[in-house]
């Protein structure tokens, strides 16, 4: 183990917090500001490493969290309809059309498309695919009328199935594992699928997942005909593996930094490194996935969390 002098461990302790001041006020909402640093900081008692040097790991690891607020994630869900939903349809409609450049038959044509669409939430009314519909629908200006629920459908809502609606798209905020998308697929796409056949495209489209989630979700694993995320999240955003972009540092070493991780993280969750070992550091203003190290956002055992997760 990379041994940490006293000197080393000051400067590094000091560069690591004057950034979390900076982040806290420039992007972190006012969030992880001193006192909640200083109140995270010490559930790490010095169980794995001398409490200084867990202590120091932990702010590092902090200092690489991921966290997007409401601004970034307006900016995010504008890019759900416009680079995964618009222009593809665009791009689709001019080479129907000869590669034309005609923009009032290229908007014509995209309004029909648009008025043949309904987006919903993935999961439940309570889960936070659903919870981003509003900010979707004010990032986009899309109307009330462009929103539909699962019920519905299957209720064969006129304004929800075909002939008029011939495309629906679910909205989410993060795929890490796709298990909780290939429930929804098993509940809720596969009867649609069956109700309706081909005469609608199913797509589901993700501000975050992860290369392997992804695969597990893309046709023909799921009924989804088109699987797509913003950002798609590859082994390097794993805090522990061996391409991360975390770890090692000059200073600091992955196998410390995951002994401390996991040792404490196993008394906080069966998941001691995120939901299926996803070891994500990513956190949005509505709430912290589960795929997130639990060390950053759990509240059991009296633990007091960073960034907590509802």
């Amino acid at each position: 183990m990379l041994s940490l002098t006293d000197e080393v461990r000051a400067k590094l302790n000091s560069d690591f917090i004057e950034k979390l001041k900076t982040l806290s006020l420039t992007i972190w909402e006012g969030k992880a500001n001193g006192p909640q640093i200083s109140g995270w900081l010490s559930n790490f008692k010095g169980d794995v490493l001398d409490v200084e040097t867990e202590r120091t790991y932990m702010l590092y690891l902090l200092t690489r969290f991921m966290y997007y607020g409401q601004r970034e994630i307006r900016a995010l869900l504008r890019s759900i309809y416009f680079d995964l939903f618009r222009y593809p349809l665009i791009a689709s409609i001019r080479r129907r059309n000869n590669n034309t450049t005609d923009t009032g038959l290229i908007d014509a044509e995209f309004l029909k498309q648009l008025q043949a669409t309904r987006f919903l939430g993935l999961g439940g009314v309570a889960k936070s695919g659903t919870m981003l519909l509003y900010p979707f629908r004010k990032a986009t200006g899309l109307s009330e009328a462009s929103f539909v629920t699962a019920d519905a459908v299957f209720a064969g809502n006129a304004e929800a199935t075909p002939p008029l609606v011939k495309r629906l798209v679910f909205i989410d905020d993060i795929c890490g594992t796709g298990e909780q998308a290939k429930d929804y697929d098993a509940e809720i796409v596969a009867p649609i699928r069956a109700k309706f056949g081909k005469s609608i495209e199913l797509s589901y489209f993700v501000m975050f997942a992860t290369t392997g989630a992804l695969s597990a979700l893309r046709p023909p694993s799921t009924g989804f005909d088109r699987v797509e995320a913003v950002h798609e999240l590859d082994a390097s955003f794993k805090c522990f593996d061996a391409n991360s972009r975390y770890l090692p540092t000059k200073e600091l070493e992955r196998a410390s930094a995951h002994r401390v991780a996991s040792t404490y993280g196993l008394r906080l969750s069966a998941h001691p490194l995120g939901f299926r070992g996803t070891e994500l550091l990513l956190g949005f203003s509505h709430n912290v996935p589960d795929n997130t190290l639990p060390i950053m956002w759990s509240t059991d055992s009296q633990w007091k969390p960073i960034f907590e997760r509802f």
